[in-house]
């Protein structure tokens, strides 16, 4: 009688008869619960890279920036400005253009170098109403201390309060209408004068800016001359110099406008003809005006 005999376990699903080997014998790796064994699959690969350039055009689109007024970037600049002064300690040099229109009343004297006669001119004064468009180069920032030039258009009429021919006979001899008319007279004048401003002066709202200055004028003046045959209106030229100061009163809710005093003294002028220098006179005047400023850059 014989016995089957049956392994247990992974080695195969069929039975063993005695020492037989199973044909279909598997090992435990290839059991029929394992993975399936892995297959290589061949695919298509490159055998060369290509690289191409290709140039395009791309917009470039800046935003849009509004301008500020001209007020509201002059007041930036400013604080600027004196943030940078805080931060180095020095003003900040620059050059600037102002424009400034002047008008108010001025007083001038009159004294001759000498007196040979008494048909000489004598002393004499006036009342001059005056409006003058000047420009002004500021080689320093405004309110600091600094040099300055300015060239200045000045037309007045001038009304003789103290006439220079009062004791010369042939004057006294003339007619009211011809001695009313010889005591108004109007001049046109051009004026280069440099000066050097000191730093302004604060207090509250008010700011004070103190100059001297040295100014070279030529004038033309138009008056009715009594004593010419003909009784005409004759034109004579004047020459001068004249030294002083000058100061400015400004208030910030008035910033446009300020109140100016100009003193001049020991001036010197001579009439006559363009190349001509008669009667030369010492010279004194005292302006006070209001002035219009507005800065060009």
């Amino acid at each position: 009688m014989s016995r089957r005999i049956r392994f247990p376990g992974p080695l195969g699903t069929r039975s063993y008869s005695l020492l037989n080997p199973d044909l279909y014998f598997r090992s435990g790796v290839d059991a029929q619960y394992s993975f399936p064994q892995t297959q290589l699959i061949r695919l298509a690969a490159p055998d060369g890279i290509g690289i191409e350039f290709v140039i395009t055009d791309k917009e470039f689109y800046l935003p849009e920036f509004e301008r500020l007024p001209d007020e509201d970037a002059l007041r930036i600049c400013k604080e600027l400005d004196q943030a940078k002064r805080k931060e180095t300690g020095k003003p900040l040099k620059g050059t600037h253009l102002f424009y400034h229109v002047t008008l108010g009343p001025q007083a001038t004297t009159h004294q001759p170098f000498n007196i040979r006669s008494i048909q000489d001119p004598v002393n004499s004064a006036e009342v001059d109403a005056v409006v003058s468009i000047d420009f002004n180069w500021q080689f320093h920032e405004d309110d600091e201390k600094g040099w300055e030039i300015t060239v200045t258009g000045q037309g007045s009429r001038n009304f003789i309060v103290l006439d220079p021919n009062r004791y010369n006979p042939d004057f006294a001899a003339l007619s009211k209408q011809d001695k009313s008319l010889s005591e108004t007279a109007e001049q046109a004048q051009l004026q280069l004068q440099l000066a050097y401003a000191f730093q302004s002066l604060k207090a509250g709202k008010f700011s004070f800016s103190f100059s001297l200055l040295l100014q070279l004028a030529l004038g033309a003046n138009i008056q009715y001359d009594p004593y010419q045959a003909s009784k005409k209106i004759t034109l004579t030229w004047g020459k001068g110099t004249a030294a002083g100061f000058g100061l400015d009163i400004g208030h910030s809710s008035i910033k446009p406008a300020k109140l100016t005093l100009q003193m001049t003294g020991l001036g010197a002028s001579a009439s006559g003809g363009f190349f001509e220098f008669s009667g030369p006179t010492f010279d004194q005047s005292i302006m006070l005006g209001v002035k219009f400023e507005e800065q060009l850059f």
